[in-house]
């Protein structure tokens, strides 16, 4: 039975390359951890040590939880550990840790909120009748007040999501199923986000069908995974992808890597780097020969005119000038590109919004239609002159 994370989906979405270099392939990593998740599993297990010493009987003062923090941060820190923000440093996140379990300290002392039922407790979902998949995960801590549930989750992120973000969040809820199969007597089941760094706590109550959804949401989406093959799991460039393991692998990524590890000589031999300086060079050249040529074409057109000349005559080339109307149509999912639509539709001619507008403005120029549905059209379209010069042999002397 394949098994799932809500991490593993995240690392899907966020890129699939990225979940096939670490799911599939397995494939050594860059580096095994960020400063920023490093710094969050210390902040969960001062926490999680903080509760289950509540738990029995003991309520830890704030010196003892930050004592704990900072004995578990020196222990296991090492310079392996990446800082991908170059104006941070490891002083910087330890003092967040810091300041987050402070602030929570204050916050919930002396914890008598609700009861504990479990920390760091694993979950294991099945998510069809047939046990056809199954969703792993962990429940940062587990509580219970008045036969409520309260599924507890701590974030040390620095952005606050809004409330669309927090009604799409599938962790939380894929949890709250499981603890609904495990307890059958529970009343009902609060999602409860822990924002640290805002000190800020947001909960959420979900309806049955809000969890019948979901269920299905994650068997399609693992559904559409298992289907497919090697070549589908393509990168996805975002800034997420300085945080990656794996960028010495991905396209996307890997030249830069390896650029940066090459002295100045290396770096500048590179036939990499070289082809990316000639062909910045040349469309510097494109852009200053573009502007010319625009100035050029415009002196043509004011000659042209002023003499009334179609054709002109050159030592290396002749040009021939022409001019023919076309239109630009209106942006697709606007009320006049709706109301085009529907004209055309009426008319049976939907097919020329689907072809080009090139032949749209034939049928405007040739005067095909009648002159009421010419006007309605006309009216929803932008007329222009378009202006093109042809280069043609040049004559022999």
């Amino acid at each position: 039975m394949p098994k799932y994370s809500y991490s593993k989906l995240t690392s899907f979405d966020n890129c699939s390359l990225q979940y096939k270099f670490n799911y599939i392939d397995k494939i050594g990593k860059d580096f095994e951890n960020s400063i920023e998740a490093f710094m969050g599993s210390k902040v969960h297990s001062a926490l999680e040590e903080l509760y289950k010493r509540q738990k029995m009987g003991e309520v830890q003062t704030l010196e003892q939880v930050l004592a704990n923090y900072r004995t578990e941060w020196k222990k296991d820190y090492s310079e392996e550990i990446k800082i991908v923000k170059k104006s941070s440093n490891e002083k910087n996140y330890f003092n967040l840790g810091i300041k987050y379990l402070t602030d929570y300290y204050k916050h919930y002392h002396p914890f008598n909120q609700d009861y504990t039922v479990g920390l760091e407790m694993e979950i294991n979902l099945d998510l069809n009748k047939d046990s056809q998949y199954q969703i792993t995960g962990y429940v940062d801590r587990l509580s219970i007040k008045d036969n409520v549930y309260y599924v507890h989750d701590y974030k040390t992120s620095n952005t606050l999501p809004n409330d669309k973000e927090i009604n799409d969040n599938k962790q939380l809820a894929i949890y709250a199923i499981a603890i609904k199969e495990k307890y059958p007597e529970v009343k009902e089941v609060v999602l409860v986000w822990h924002y640290l760094a805002f000190d800020t706590e947001i909960t959420l109550k979900k309806q049955e069908t809000d969890y019948d959804k979901i269920k299905t949401y994650i068997i399609d989406k693992i559904n559409h995974i298992e289907s497919l093959s090697r070549e589908d799991f393509k990168p996805k460039e975002s800034i997420l992808c300085e945080w990656c393991a794996y960028a010495s692998n991905c396209p996307v990524k890997k030249h830069d890597i390896k650029t940066k590890q090459l002295g100045i000589e290396e770096f500048q031999k590179d036939f990499g780097v070289n082809l990316v300086n000639k062909y910045y060079e040349l469309q510097n050249q494109k852009d200053k020969i573009n502007l010319e040529l625009e100035e050029t074409e415009n002196k043509l057109w004011e000659y042209s005119e002023k003499e009334n000349l179609q054709n002109l005559s050159g030592s290396l080339t002749n040009l021939k000038l022409g001019k023919y109307n076309s239109i630009t149509l209106p942006t697709k999912g606007t009320p006049k590109y709706e109301n085009l639509k529907k004209i055309l539709k009426e008319n049976n001619l939907e097919q020329l919004l689907s072809i080009d507008s090139y032949w749209l403005s034939k049928y405007l120029d040739q005067n095909i239609l009648e002159k009421e549905l010419l006007d309605k059209i006309s009216a929803l379209v932008e007329k222009k002159i378009t202006k093109k010069i042809y280069l043609s042999k040049a004559r022999e002397l």
